[in-house]
């Protein structure tokens, strides 16, 4: 199971890695780059989120995230589906994330008032867990400028599960 993980994480790295060469031979200023980072392990999971920067010209780059999550028990995969199994529940993730989202906006941080109650989440939207529940993030534009970066939501089991 560890050759298998090692070997997902491995080939996005040479993604990356391959990509970032066709860059700088197209233009020397230009660039992609991949950052790893473990967002979770432990009760025999692991989430670990890649973050891809490619700069073509322009006034900023654009940005990407790949989230894997794993049962470390099994190897497999997880889904959004294996958390979030149906419509009710996925409406009371988007409440959520739609309340999280309204108390960083009356806190002054800058989130697109239009997008509060106005995003994509479906089963294909990227998450990662954490110790008591799952993460959804969203990409730069999507609900807040791009100078705030991914903006992560955290939803507890606790709001969803009931």
């Amino acid at each position: 199971m560890t050759d298998k993980l090692n070997k997902t994480f491995k080939l996005h790295a040479v993604k990356a890695a391959r990509l970032d060469k066709e860059e700088k031979q197209s233009n020397k200023a230009y660039f992609y780059t991949t950052m790893a980072s473990v967002k979770y392990n432990a009760k025999e999971k692991l989430s670990v989120v890649y973050e891809d920067h490619v700069y073509t010209g322009g006034a900023h780059g654009m940005d990407a995230t790949t989230s894997y999550n794993y049962d470390l028990r099994t190897g497999e995969e997880l889904k959004l589906s294996e958390y979030v199994k149906d419509d009710i529940q996925m409406e009371k993730v988007e409440r959520s994330i739609s309340n999280s989202l309204l108390a960083m906006y009356n806190a002054g941080v800058s989130i697109f008032e239009e997008n509060i109650y106005d995003f994509q989440l479906d089963q294909t939207s990227e998450f990662f867990l954490y110790d008591k529940g799952i993460v959804i993030r969203f990409y730069p534009y999507e609900v807040a400028p791009y100078a705030k970066g991914f903006v992560d939501i955290k939803v507890p089991y606790t709001k969803f599960n009931q």
